[in-house]
Formats: C-alpha cells, structure tokens, sequence
C-alpha cells in the first residue's frame, strides 16, 4: 500500500467516490501511519478504509467475508526477498501454479496475491519491473500460465517511451508559434479526409500494423524455445538479447538523428540492419546453433530501435505534411489516430498467431507436436519476422517525409 497514492488514484476516475471502501496493508509502521493520515486529508471517511500494518505475503489478509475485490492497485518493493517456504505451495494464493517465485525475488508472489483477491470481473494494475517479463524457471511458469489463462491484459513498459521523449524535436518553433491562438475543429469525416489524403501518415499506419505483427511472431518464442530448440529458459535470454540492444540504441537515438543527418537515413539504416540481423537468425537457426541465434537477435533488435524512438518525431514531421499541403492544423488526431495502426496490428498479429498454431496441428500441453506444427513453428519464428522487417524497410525507404517537407517550404518561400 505504501503512503496510500496510488490506491486514493481510484478515486480521481470514480463517477461515486463516496462509494469506494479501501483496503490497504503496509508493512512499514510509518509508511502505514503515514498512508492512514493521508487517507484522511484526502477526505476519506474511517468507515471507508480498512488499513493494516503487516506482511502481505507471509500472512494473507484479508481472509473475512470481503476478500475479493472489484480493484487492485500495487506498487510492491521491486524483487523484495520472502520466504518462500515449502508451505506456501498449499496457500489458496499461490497453490494453483506449482511453484512459488524464488526467495530472492518476490514480484510475482505480490502479483498472485492481488489476483487472488481480485473479482472475475475486476480490473487489476500493479507496477512492477521488467525482469518479470523476461526470468525463467519458476517466474517462467507462473508467467505461462497466467498468459494461457489469460489474466494479462496488457503490459506498458516505460523505459522505451521515458527515452523517447529526449529524442527529437517535433514541430518547428516557428510553426508552434503560428496561428496559437486559433483553435481549428474538423468533423470526424473532414479529419478523416485529411489523414488519408496524407501518403506518409498511412505509411506510418502500415509499419505500426506490420511491427504489431511482427512482435506477436517473436511471442511465439516461447513454443519455438519449447519444441524446437527444447529448453523453454531460452526464451528469457533472447528475451534480454531484444530488450537491452533496445535500451542502449533508444539512449544513443539523438545521436544517431544528428551523426546521419535525419530521421530517414537512420531509420532506413537501422532497418536495413535488423533486416540483415533476421536473416542471420534464420541461418542460425536452421544451423542449429543457438548462441549465433541469440547474437543475431541482438543485432535485428539494435537496428530496428531508433524507429521506436523517432516514431513520435515522424508523426510530427507528418502532421507538418498536412499543414503545409492542406494548411490545416491536425497534429492532435494524427497522434491519435496512428495509434489505430498499433491496435489493427496488435489484433492481427494475436489472431494470426493462432489460426496458424491451429492450422498447423498443434496439440495444447502435448510433449511432442506434430511435423506439421514444428514446420509451422519455423514459419512463424523465423521467417514471417524476417519478411515482415523486409517489408518494414521498404517502407522506410519511401517515407522520407522530411525531404518532402523541405521541398514544400523551399516553394512557399519562393512564391
């Protein structure tokens, strides 16, 4: 529960806050004072809140009529040692996976509880750190069956978009400044209009789709590392051989943008480079060897990241299309509306996933999959990623929408 913030957020987006009765445990003495004396400047009244100063995990609580809950909000310690004790595996919380998170690292623990007291129905947030995304062995398990069971709703990460930010400019200060005090409105069908009629903002669409798509191939890691490669503790490997490449090229992106002169050649560049880094891990992979696959993935993730963040200068520099074609302002829907291209790919991408794994013969929680589905596991591993990032640079090559933009400004100060 900490000092109580993030369980009072409830209340910011509830229609009755009146109506909200708050639970919270805390196992800091002060930190509990502290979250009860906040509770009460933020109007709460004393029969709305039942807090507790205890272990969460060690003990469960609540165990009384009310254990169940239409919200949960957690904010745990990050990878906070427990005990772990054999006894826990006959806990309701946890006796459902097999398996206990380790000693040393207590995140899922945490996250099995609040589920555990959570309703059907409810909605549960909890912050917790990437490594949960990626660790093998006991978090592996846990992780795979609350994906199968599908309890996971969504994952934001916020590494990748916090970097980001510090990329690039966006907007010319000269444009920004132009026009501030006008507010234009579009209807639905004249924005419509004008975000089609903007080449560069569908390129941009198509990307987003085909990079949803891609990713939801690069999940499917996990039966490859299973049936295929027969050591499911591989996936959290290749797992950190994508993340960290991410996180060192997103540091060095404002770099990359000044050392190549633009967003295009560095975009280009770094697809050019993932592309070639698929087609390694193809190589590898039909070799067999897999440290050469894992350094390959490596190399496809470090080329393919400064997209991710230059993709919000890009959408800018395509908002800037619009205006000095159509001289309207869109920028707030066309940030909006690429996000349309995010939610068709990621839907695709999940569909696709499965009408392959099922029209490939595969057999859920069977030792050994048929030659058809191991065939089909190939496919999707290896080669629809590799095409796909083909397909992306190609793209890439064509939405060179700051060169348009120059031209653009180039005749209008002629004239």
């Amino acid at each position: 529960m900490g000092s109580g913030s993030l369980l009072l957020n409830a209340k910011k987006y509830a229609t009755e806050p009146g109506y909200i009765k708050y639970y919270g445990q805390e196992l800091n003495t002060s930190t509990y004072n502290l979250a009860r004396m906040n509770m009460f400047l933020h109007g709460i009244t004393p029969e709305n809140q039942v807090l507790r100063n205890g272990d969460t995990l060690d003990g469960d609580w609540p165990t009384g009529e009310e254990t169940d809950f239409n919200m949960v909000l957690m904010n745990p310690p990050y990878s906070a040692k427990w005990s772990a004790t054999a006894g826990f595996l006959q806990d309701e919380r946890f006796s459902d996976y097999g398996v206990l998170a380790p000693k040393s690292k207590a995140d899922y623990a945490f996250l099995l509880h609040g589920l555990y007291h959570l309703k059907s129905n409810g909605t549960m947030a909890i912050v917790l750190p990437h490594g949960v995304l990626f660790r093998g062995a006991a978090e592996g398990k846990i992780r795979e069956k609350l994906l199968r069971a599908g309890n996971i709703y969504a994952v934001i990460g916020l590494i990748v978009n916090t970097i980001s930010v510090f990329s690039i400019k966006e907007l010319p200060e000269e444009e920004l400044a132009k026009d501030k005090d006008q507010e234009e409105k579009y209807s639905l069908i004249e924005a419509a209009k004008l975000l089609v009629s903007n080449k560069y903002y569908l390129m941009i669409c198509g990307t987003y789709v085909c990079q949803q798509i891609y990713t939801a191939m690069l999940n499917m890691g996990i039966y490859y590392m299973i049936y295929i490669l027969k050591n499911e503790d591989l996936y959290s490997v290749f797992s950190w051989a994508i993340n960290i490449p991410v996180i060192i090229a997103m540091c060095i992106t404002p770099m990359l943008v000044e050392r190549m002169k633009g967003l295009y050649r560095m975009n280009l560049a770094g697809y050019i480079l993932g592309t070639a880094g698929r087609v390694g891990v193809i190589i590898a992979g039909y070799m067999g060897s897999v440290p050469l696959m894992i350094a390959f993935t490596a190399v496809a993730a470090l080329g393919m990241a400064p997209w991710q963040g230059a993709m919000g200068a890009v959408v800018a520099s395509c908002s800037e299309y619009t205006y000095l074609t159509k001289h309207k302002h869109i920028d707030g829907t066309m940030y909006s509306c690429t996000s349309f291209g995010t939610k068709i790919g990621g839907g695709i991408g999940v569909a696709l996933c499965g009408w392959l794994l099922d029209a490939s013969g595969f057999v859920k929680e069977a030792a050994v999959q048929p030659a058809s589905c191991m065939k089909m596991l190939h496919i999707m591993y290896l080669w629809i990623p590799m095409i796909l990032s083909l397909v992306i640079t190609f793209i890439m090559s064509e939405m060179n929408v700051e060169a348009a933009n120059r031209r653009l400004r180039e005749q209008m100060e002629e004239c």
